[in-house]
């Protein structure tokens, strides 16, 4: 990976991602599917545009590219992008990041993007290898990382599953309540108990109040359904 960040290729990439074209959904004008956008229509100088004609486009995007060259670290693609795309930029952006920046980004990323578990451009086994990777005292902050480093050998996790929701996600907790939240949040779900070894986890994470323990769900031992 790179000593330095290469800012020009990462601005490169949010402009490839801000080109893309907008696709339609069933909620459209007011929904719609883009890496940037989340809605038809945007403002610019205060009036808004319909950026589903070729010239309300053609004007935002120029406005955007505009936002993009004003960036001044890595950082700064955060305010471009839409969350839900956040990982699926990183797998492109990966080899043009700093070690630092790159597990930077993969803990904000993480921990911002919607279903980070579900995200279909990134495969929970694909984020596992980046976290394995990552520099862990740029992945967590201060206080997660003086969490993470004085984890006992074993302790209990939890993860709540509601509907539709990956069952085999790396976001585990040491909070039952949490878990049990998470899966009554979509619905009536169930929260899975299991038995952690400090060496297989991955990461930390406090900053949403979670407690999120992230380790692979194989690597889980004893994997029980519990009632609550």
């Amino acid at each position: 990976m790179r000593k330095e960040t290469d800012l020009t290729a990462i601005k490169n990439i949010l402009k490839d991602f801000l080109h893309m074209p907008v696709e339609e959904t069933e909620l459209s004008p007011i929904v719609v599917q883009h890496p940037i956008f989340e809605s038809g229509f945007s403002y610019i100088n205060d009036e808004m545009t319909n950026i589903m004609t070729p010239e309300g486009f053609a004007a935002v995007v120029k406005q955007v590219e505009k936002d993009i060259d004003r960036i001044d670290d890595a950082l700064g693609c955060m305010n471009i992008l839409r969350q839900s795309y956040y990982l699926t930029f990183l797998k492109f952006a990966k080899e043009s990041l700093s070690l630092s920046d790159f597990s930077m980004l993969l803990g904000k990323f993480w921990t911002e993007e919607e279903n980070p578990n579900g995200d279909v451009n990134v495969p929970v086994s694909l984020s596992a290898r980046w976290f394995k990777s990552a520099d862990k005292r740029s992945l967590m902050y201060d206080d997660e990382y003086e969490i993470y480093k004085n984890l006992p050998a074993t302790f209990t996790v939890y993860r709540g599953v509601t509907p539709g929701r990956n069952p085999d996600g790396m976001s585990w907790t040491r909070d039952l309540s949490k878990a049990d939240w998470f899966s009554r949040r979509f619905g009536e779900g169930y929260v899975l108990e299991g038995v952690a070894n400090k060496k297989d986890v991955l990461a930390f994470f406090s900053r949403r109040g979670e407690e999120e323990i992230v380790i692979k769900a194989e690597k889980v031992e004893n994997k029980k359904e519990i009632s609550i």
